[in-house]
């Protein structure tokens, strides 16, 4: 039986400094487009989150604070990802992960966006029961996949996208039919939540926190959301107690 598959898509990867859609940034994009199963165009560039990168997250995929200093903000930059993708639909490893950022900033920016996904992991699930670890480099390690350098956008992107070739050619070898709706576009499961940035009030009253204790803060408080400064300012309050005389 020849399973359902597609052809045309965007395979999708970021890094990011955390795993919160709401409260982490983006650092970096990688984007592959895909037509008619041919590589036809890449989109790859840095993002400043105008917070310092941190180390557990620089350790992993190699980026530093140095090199996103001149790299543009996601207001610059989501608009032509978009562009990019345009009605296709994405694919990616855990591909909710990244949707959910996406969509989280295009929430934030007024911009409806949605889209399918199509998602490795989830297949590979059904394909390959018997891997212990189905994280996307020990699946490309099993099909012998290699694209360098490791842990950053755009080369984890093809990754995905090369699995997903070889995770459809193994179904099809062993007539997996349960696994046919899988190698479809469908629904991304993420749910959006507006977030607002920081008012005036809160900005001021943060501000005036850090300078009364004497706080090292690295982050830039304009840029900032209402939920953001918020939990900055119970951190501190928690931390120095509530008596401010402010």
């Amino acid at each position: 039986m020849r399973l359902l598959h597609t052809n045309d898509y965007v395979a999708l990867d970021l890094e990011t400094t955390g795993l919160s859609p709401r409260d982490d940034r983006i650092i970096e994009i990688g984007a592959v487009r895909y037509i008619g199963g041919r590589r036809t165009e890449d989109f790859s560039c840095f993002v400043n989150p105008q917070i310092p990168i941190p180390a557990r997250i620089t350790e992993i995929t190699g980026i530093d604070d140095a090199m996103v200093k001149d790299a543009p903000v996601i207001e610059d930059v989501l608009g032509k990802l978009l562009d990019f993708i345009g009605e296709l639909p994405v694919l990616g490893h855990n591909i909710a992960f990244d949707y959910g950022f996406i969509c989280q900033k295009a929430l934030n920016m007024k911009i409806k966006y949605k889209a399918k996904g199509i998602d490795t992991h989830r297949i590979s699930r059904s394909v390959l029961p018997q891997i212990e670890s189905r994280s996307l480099e020990n699946l490309c390690g099993y099909y012998h996949i290699v694209e360098e350098p490791r842990h950053r956008a755009l080369s984890d992107a093809a990754a995905a996208a090369r699995l997903y070739n070889c995770l459809y050619e193994e179904a099809e070898a062993k007539d997996i039919e349960e696994s046919s709706s899988l190698f479809m576009p469908a629904d991304i499961a993420y749910t959006v939540k507006k977030d607002t940035p920081a008012t005036a009030k809160q900005i001021a009253f943060l501000s005036s926190l850090i300078r009364r204790y004497r706080i090292s803060f690295d982050k830039e408080i304009e840029t900032l959301t209402k939920s953001q400064a918020s939990k900055e300012i119970d951190k501190i309050l928690s931390t120095y107690g509530r008596q401010l005389g402010v």
